[in-house]
């Protein structure tokens, strides 16, 4: 069973490692191929030189255009008595505006929905136009000075104290290699209409990290009412397409009208969604035979595709895995089973090996490979041929990180998780957000069957005012572990492991054993309680007992 068995890899040399694992059971059954990739550093490798760390100074600011005293937002709370307390000062001597925000009548706390009750009073000789100028000029010339530093070798910048009003039209892009200090500064998003924005973008970068200060939305002064969609998709920071090694750390998102941060596949300058999309030959009656690469005419169970020309995809495209599943959509299961039968074959079609494989999850194509025939089982040829199996590979980030963040009161959803795989979420504090739209602290969705092998371990969940869990709708092989959360799994997240938390309460749904998987929940205390069941109430179809 799953679990059962633990190795030690043991101590490798410095550099960049594949690792694929599988398994036979007694019976010589195997099951799919999963592949790993990491890298061993030494400590002096991974720290960066004081001369490849560059510290902007106070000449920079004029150099580039950069403002740091865009602090011109004030926050008082009026609580139930008529009493008002000051939560956030503006910077003093200047034109700013001051939010008043009426304290709930009944908790004397922040009201629900907040941003529908706030007041915004704008000083006289406050210009909106002249802020925003600023705002983008701020913006460009940070994303400049990050390009100028990186390009002239450093590895990091470290930037000055204070707050740098940033426009919504703009964001600010890491390239590879490079770590943003913050240096405790706010980047402040300053007020505008619209549905989407993003503050940080780690955009199918190696190696690149945003650390130490914090990302400010426009909350209070967003102008909801002009922006279609709910101002939904308004984030701090986002870790998309083709990234490696890449991490968040120690930085604080607030006051976000929509997501704290993101992850998923995404379109960037390095390229579209995926490296290739390639459709499957049509499938006729009978299965492979793992032995000899043909095709078993007697088996009426299965159903197998002609031979796929892989040429595009090693040569045309480099690459060397493959997954077989849906492309874009609502994806999940498209046959009678997650996994099918692959054999390879060479040049001249000649039988090379076999392959179990499971829809989603990458394969390694062999050295010599050069076709691929696929069998999956069915009830017809016809539905065989209406499955939407594709050959693709998703440009999604691998190993990267979300460490010690605190995401508080972001309005939409705390962190909104979609495709990623070995995505690690560690010591982060999710508080007062998913009070709109999506109404989540933490939010994996919208990757469905990308999400695979997440590991969540001492995070903290506190006071978020609809959904206080880790919340999966998806995906496969999700962790948790020592959190101190609510949390709650639909039935299309396969074989997930809960163990060793602090939970208020928890449900964990089940589908059928063939969709879910075996949940594993071990040594959790439940302070609320817990709900075992099945989605919606419906039976399960094979008749398993959950």
């Amino acid at each position: 069973k799953s679990g059962d068995h633990a190795f030690d890899l043991g101590k490798f040399p410095v550099g960049a490692y594949e690792f694929r694992i599988w398994v036979k059971d007694q019976e010589g059954r195997e099951s799919h191929r999963g592949i790993h990739d990491f890298r061993v550093m030494t400590a002096e490798d991974q720290a960066i030189p004081a001369d490849k760390v560059y510290r902007m100074t106070e000449a920079d600011l004029a150099a580039y255009g950069i403002r740091n005293d865009g602090d011109f937002e004030k926050i008082v709370f009026v609580e139930t008595n008529g009493t008002e307390k000051v939560v956030k000062e503006k910077r003093a001597g200047v034109p700013g505006y001051t939010v008043t925000v009426p304290m709930d009548e009944k908790t004397g706390r922040l009201p629900w929905q907040a941003f529908k009750k706030a007041k915004v009073a704008y000083d006289e000789g406050y210009d909106k136009a002249r802020v925003e100028a600023d705002a983008v000029t701020t913006i460009e010339g940070i994303q400049k000075l990050i390009d100028d530093k990186a390009t002239n070798g450093f590895r990091k910048v470290v930037m000055l104290p204070g707050v740098y009003r940033v426009s919504a039209t703009k964001r600010i892009e890491l390239p590879d290699f490079f770590t943003l200090d913050l240096g405790g500064a706010v980047i402040k998003e300053n007020a505008f209409t619209g549905a989407s924005s993003l503050m940080v973008k780690l955009g199918s970068t190696i190696d690149s990290h945003l650390v130490n200060g914090t990302l400010e939305g426009d909350y209070w002064t967003h102008d909801y009412k002009h922006s279609p969609n709910n101002s939904e998709w308004c984030s701090g920071f986002q870790i998309g397409g083709d990234s490696w090694y890449s991490s968040v750390e120690n930085v604080k998102v607030v006051d976000i009208t929509g997501y704290g941060g993101q992850n998923g596949i995404a379109k960037d300058a390095k390229g579209w969604l995926s490296f290739f999309c390639e459709s499957l030959p049509k499938f006729t009656s009978g299965g492979l035979d793992p032995k000899t690469g043909e095709v078993d005419a007697s088996d009426a169970f299965r159903f197998t595709t002609d031979f796929a020309d892989l040429k595009k995809i090693t040569g045309e495209k480099g690459r060397r895995r493959l997954q077989i599943s849906k492309h874009l959509g609502y994806q999940g299961r498209l046959t009678h089973s997650w996994q099918m039968t692959v054999c390879w074959y060479d040049a001249e079609k000649k039988f090379l090996s076999p392959e179990t494989c499971w829809q989603y999850r990458e394969m390694w194509i062999p050295p010599a490979a050069a076709f691929l025939r696929v069998s999956i089982e069915e009830e017809s040829v016809e539905a065989a041929n209406k499955t939407e199996l594709r050959l693709t590979a998703f440009r999604l980030p691998v190993n990267c990180a979300v460490k010690n963040c605190t995401f508080d009161h972001c309005r939409c959803v705390g962190y909104a998780a979609s495709a990623m795989k070995n995505f690690l979420f560690d010591g982060n504090f999710f508080t007062h957000s998913g009070e709109s739209a999506a109404k989540c602290a933490f939010d994996a969705e919208d990757g469905w069957d990308q999400m695979q092998d997440v590991y969540f371990v001492r995070n903290v969940f506190r006071e978020n005012p609809v959904n206080n869990s880790i919340l999966t709708c998806a995906g496969h092989n999700f962790i948790l572990e020592k959190n101190d959360c609510d949390v709650y799994f639909w039935g299309r997240t396969h074989s997930p492991c809960v163990r060793d938390n602090a939970i208020g309460s928890a449900t964990y749904r089940c589908d059928s054993r063939l969709r879910s998987g075996y949940g594993r929940f071990d040594g959790n205390a439940y302070a609320k309680g817990i709900n075992l069941g099945l989605n919606e109430g419906k039976g399960p179809s094979d008749g398993w007992d959950y």
